[in-house]
């Protein structure tokens, strides 16, 4: 399955159809169409997402909180697992000068 290319400035945002489940420490995405497992990493984007964020936010903000990680694969584990959430219809774009 091929994965979605998102434009690094795209902002997405929390469809508000998903429910997070957590059973002890593990985290869970339930929506319609998908259950997704978070892992801690996963966790903190999705915290993220309640306000529209970017991918070059999200790294900005990883590559802040762990400098010592390459942001080159910081690019490429984000736009990863926010185009495999958007693909899960988990995410949807935002245009900023609709609402926000």
């Amino acid at each position: 399955m091929g994965s979605t290319k998102i434009d690094p400035e795209q902002f997405l945002i929390k469809e508000p159809t998903v429910v997070v489940r957590e059973v002890g420490d593990e985290a869970f995405l339930v929506h319609a169409e998908a259950i997704l497992h978070l892992n801690p990493l996963a966790a903190a984007l999705w915290k993220l997402l309640d306000q529209p964020c970017s991918i070059r936010q999200a790294v900005d903000l990883l590559h802040t909180v762990y400098p010592e990680a390459s942001r080159q694969q910081l690019d490429k584990d984000v736009e990863l697992l926010f185009a495999q959430m958007l693909g899960k219809n988990l995410l949807q774009t935002v245009d900023l000068g609709e609402q926000f």
